[in-house]
């Protein structure tokens, strides 16, 4: 039996499909944030931190957010 590859790993559409997973299951709402605002945080210096089963909190730089 013949193995087909595994497609080749990239980590930024990897981000942005779970980042797409978390605004459906309603995490920026539970942020206080809109989904464009939530999905826009990592960029603008901002940090997720937390897991999908614990809830997610975030927290901005220097602790504002």
């Amino acid at each position: 039996m013949t193995e087909t590859p595994a497609p080749p790993f990239d980590p930024g559409a990897e981000f942005d499909r779970q980042v797409r997973d978390l605004i459906g299951l309603g995490h920026p709402k539970a942020a206080g944030l809109d989904d464009e605002r939530f999905a826009d945080r990592p960029a603008s210096g901002g940090r997720l931190i937390g897991t999908a089963s614990s809830g997610l909190l975030t927290a901005g730089v220097g602790g504002a957010g």
